[in-house]
């Protein structure tokens, strides 16, 4: 009979946890979405930077290449 209730009260512990495990998840998730934003934004500004900076190259080839 002890072992069936320590048995049980695994389980019983192990779902508790499950449960708090994905209460956290679920509490993550903006967390997440926010992330997913800034990296967007993050790669769409060095996207940006990049390009003015091939731009300004260019004009400066051009400019030595006309001397």
């Amino acid at each position: 009979m002890k072992k069936i209730l320590k048995e049980f009260a695994m389980g019983i512990v192990f779902l508790f946890a499950l449960v708090i495990l994905a209460g956290l998840g679920l509490l993550l998730l903006p967390l997440l979405f926010v992330a997913g934003l800034l990296l967007r934004v993050l790669i769409v500004f060095a996207f940006i930077f990049g390009a003015v900076w091939l731009l300004g190259k260019l004009v400066l080839y051009l400019f030595s290449k006309m001397k």
